[in-house]
């Protein structure tokens, strides 16, 4: 972190939030009239929020490939390593997800209803596609993967202690500065890390949308 004058922040536009693309940088902005009469609040964004937003259409192929419910793959198997589920390095990048998952294996399910399964036995957090993050500053800043830690989070405050093994889940883990990554790889996950960290309290608490 670094300290200094504050300089004056750039000019926000009110943006129509991009299919396929999830920011988490939105920001509440303006309250505006419906036509009914009453109040609501536009979502506002940086413009620098609408570059990164066209950039990212360019890059998205290359950025599936790092999230392994979009892209099944074992080219990042050999970063794998495994996790107490009440490990508190796991961060959310986000700073919110939404209540429904978008990609197999439970596309269409609610978060809540995979709690439920786990705490019903009928899933295993270790049978989970791995979640992905980025090592920076001691902390794991999960980038692709935030709905599945919500779950996690979830099912360890509705469980209790354990009095036995506490269950991992699997996490490929990008140790920053990313010397690993090829030419062709570190662009398209440059921009999708910056895209993703989104947080505002240290990666602590997603919120629901």
């Amino acid at each position: 972190n670094q300290t200094g004058d504050v300089s004056e922040q750039p000019t926000a536009l009110v943006l129509p939030e991009s299919e396929g693309i999830e920011n988490n940088n939105n920001q509440t902005g303006d309250v505006s009239m419906l036509d009914d009469g009453s109040e609501s609040e536009k979502e506002i964004h940086p413009i620098n929020t609408k570059l990164l937003q066209d950039v990212m259409r360019n890059f998205r192929q290359q950025i599936r490939q790092f999230d392994p419910s979009r892209s099944p793959s074992e080219k990042w198997s050999h970063l794998v390593q495994w996790f107490d589920i009440t490990d508190m390095r796991l961060r959310f990048a986000h700073s919110s997800v939404s209540r429904t998952f978008r990609q197999p294996p439970h596309n269409g399910y609610k978060l809540t209803e995979l709690v439920d399964s786990f705490l019903h036995g009928d899933e295993r957090p270790e049978n989970m596609p791995p979640l992905v993050a980025v090592d920076w500053e001691g902390k794991l800043w999960v980038v692709c993967g935030n709905r599945r830690l919500w779950t996690l989070r979830e099912f360890v405050r509705r469980h209790g202690e354990w009095t036995h093994a506490v269950p991992q889940v699997p996490v490929i883990v990008h140790k920053y500065p990313w010397n690993h990554l090829g030419s062709e790889d570190f662009p398209a996950f440059l921009i999708k890390v910056l895209d993703a960290m989104g947080s505002t309290n240290d990666g602590l608490e997603a919120r629901l949308r």
